[in-house]
């Protein structure tokens, strides 16, 4: 996160909004973006781990232009459990549009050992006589019949065999109530020139990655839940746990900013961590769920009902990446079609 001259996108409303009346009647705004010497977030006293607690600031001083000083409350909230969240990404092509998005899906330990038990117990009754955990869900050779010829795990399922373990997958994400479902997505109008094109999908993908995480974050340290993020690797993962240098900095910087800590509640985030592709049960799962959102949108896009409706997978928070400096944020159980450009 950088100091800009108008918010970013992916700042949520309520700390945009933070402001508070004069008593000379100006309006005065705390900087969200002017950077501190000093970073944000709870102070551990030395020799101790933070579990015996930490110093935590309540409030920031802003001087009104009359030299009064209007103090704005940052409503930190204490931890209370670890959030695991694992994100992957699709895209898609549909005429001029590139369409990205990435997905997160997660929850508490409990939830988290639910949900990798029932995909386990799919994954047999779709391929019985094989181990489920020696082989990976990915969707994109489970659903191209020509992949799955290939393939001597797959080469034997039909398509509906695998249409009716998709849809079960889904049922796992829906109807277990404490999971955490969110996606960002966008439709980006493609540039004729390749390198543009490429630097345009760089920015974009970065920016719907911040979206994500800071939208994500913002929500589960209200609540007290302190995300700890782990990513579909974008380059070869050699030694785990492998940290994308882009992805550290990001984090890293933005604790010197008074936006991460309203984002934070006061508390320490851990940069993303990006793993192998189907390291974990979370990871084949939101794999399903990010494929198909790209899918779902692609078909849509062309007046085509998706074989597997977002529906499917229960709400969601979905972040419509509206412009390149705007989002709209909501939570429902499919993609609202005014997300969908004609």
């Amino acid at each position: 996160m950088t100091p800009l001259q108008k918010l970013p996108p992916f700042l949520p409303k309520v700390i945009a909004d933070i402001k508070a009346r004069c008593a000379c009647n100006r309006v005065v705004r705390p900087d969200l973006w002017v950077f501190h010497e000093e970073p944000f977030g709870p102070i551990i006293p030395n020799g101790q781990d933070g579990s015996k607690g930490a110093w935590v600031q309540q409030t920031i001083k802003v001087t009104c232009k009359c030299e009064r000083e209007i103090s704005f409350n940052l409503n930190p909230v204490t931890p209370k459990y670890p959030f695991f969240l694992y994100g992957d990404e699709a895209n898609r092509i549909s005429g001029q549009y590139a369409i990205d998005c990435y997905s997160l899906l997660g929850g508490t330990s409990g939830p988290i050992k639910d949900m990798s038990a029932e995909l386990m117990e799919e994954k047999k009754r779709l391929l019985p006589d094989l181990d489920p955990s020696k082989w990976i869900v990915h969707c994109t050779k489970l659903l191209n019949g020509r992949e799955r010829q290939k393939s001597p795990i797959f080469e034997n399922l039909s398509r509906e065999d695998v249409q009716t373990f998709i849809e079960r997958c889904a049922a796992i994400i829906k109807t277990n109530k404490y999971a955490f479902v969110a996606a960002v997505f966008g439709f980006r109008k493609k540039h004729s020139d390749p390198k543009q094109d490429g630097i345009s999908e760089k920015q974009a993908r970065e920016t719907m990655h911040t979206a994500l995480l800071s939208q994500s974050i913002f929500q589960l340290t209200a609540q007290g839940l302190i995300p700890r993020i782990y990513l579909d690797a974008t380059k070869p993962v050699r030694n785990l746990p492998h940290i994308e240098g882009w992805s550290r900095d990001t984090f890293l910087g933005s604790r010197h900013y008074l936006a991460y800590e309203y984002l934070s509640h006061g508390n320490n985030i851990a940069a993303p961590e990006f793993l192998k592709p189907g390291s974990h049960s979370l990871s084949e799962l939101v794999d399903i769920h990010a494929f198909h959102l790209a899918r779902s949108l692609l078909k849509r896009h062309n007046k085509e009902q998706p074989e597997v409706p977002m529906n499917k997978f229960g709400p969601c928070t979905y972040i419509a990446m509206v412009r390149g400096d705007y989002i709209d944020v909501q939570q429902a159980d499919e993609v609202p079609a005014r997300f969908i450009p004609l």
